[in-house]
């Protein structure tokens, strides 16, 4: 099964906001956040296996 780390850049400061979300949920959660942002945050998605610490993102 797939998963993926949610995180959240604002500001130029990334911070993670969900570890190993499944696949199916993923998309639908990111969407969602990023629809609900109030100061202008993204949220986005990166495998949670891809090796790259939080600052290379």
């Amino acid at each position: 099964m797939m998963l993926f780390n949610i995180f959240m850049r604002h500001n130029g400061i990334v911070t993670l906001v969900m570890e190993n979300v499944a696949a199916a949920e993923v998309d639908g959660l990111v969407k969602s956040l990023n629809a609900l942002n109030d100061y202008g945050e993204v949220y986005y998605k990166v495998p949670a296996d891809n090796g790259l610490s939080q600052e290379e993102q």
